[in-house]
């Protein structure tokens, strides 16, 4: 996995990402882009100041 700050880009897909806040450490977030910016929340719907983001790792396959 490979961090990618967000001064180089962001997502390309409003979606739930692997963040890392300086602080607070890293958790998963979401984006929104409003007015052509990208706001970072979290599940309480905090504004988040996320430095770096990663896609989440694929889900494992379950078997029943």
């Amino acid at each position: 996995m490979e961090w990618i700050s967000v001064k180089d880009r962001f997502p390309d897909d409003d979606d739930r990402y692997l963040v890392y806040e300086p602080g607070v450490g890293v958790y998963i977030a979401f984006t929104t882009l409003c007015n052509g910016k990208y706001f970072w929340w979290d599940d309480c719907l905090k504004p988040r100041n996320v430095t770096h983001w990663a896609p989440l790792p694929k889900l494992p396959e379950v078997t029943p």
